[in-house]
């Protein structure tokens, strides 16, 4: 390799990307909130279904009745918790706020979501 080569590449390296990669301040909180909002509807959705195709064990040991409705539940929490985190993170990043939302929340449990034994309320 040349000197010239191997100057033009170590400069290149150097130089890196440019420290912000948002093209459209605007374009990108929007999608940071569709992306928020898609998954509180989703998590709305898999909360109804939980309530209605869902049953726990009792109490003291509660726990869902299959694994697909303790992932379902898991999924729910976890979001709930965390994707409005994600969303201030996303655009505390991006230099688009300022704030740092801090540690990330911790779900409840997934049995918070058990629903009533059929028959109550």
């Amino acid at each position: 390799m040349t000197p010239r080569l191997l100057l033009s590449l170590g400069l290149f390296v150097l130089a890196g990307c440019s420290s912000s990669v948002v093209r459209n301040k605007d374009t990108y909180q929007m999608e940071v909130k569709l992306m928020s909002e898609f998954s509180r509807q989703q998590g709305d959705l898999l909360t109804t279904w939980i309530g209605e195709q869902c049953t726990c064990t009792p109490v003291p040991t509660q726990a869902f009745s299959t694994p697909l409705c303790q992932k379902s539940a898991e999924t729910v929490v976890l979001a709930q918790a965390r994707v409005p985190w994600h969303a201030q993170m996303m655009l505390l990043n991006a230099r688009i706020v300022d704030q740092d939302p801090g540690e990330a929340p911790t779900p409840p449990a997934p049995t918070s979501l058990c629903p009533a034994p059929k028959g109550t309320k």
